[in-house]
């Protein structure tokens, strides 16, 4: 959902998301 509206996934699973191209994150510890 984050990726197809262009929005922002707030995660502490950085490694897992870090593998989707174009999908921006932040890490929420």
């Amino acid at each position: 959902i984050a990726l197809s509206n262009d929005l922002t996934l707030v995660t502490h699973n950085t490694r897992e998301f870090g593998r989707i191209n174009g999908l921006r994150y932040e890490d929420w510890e």
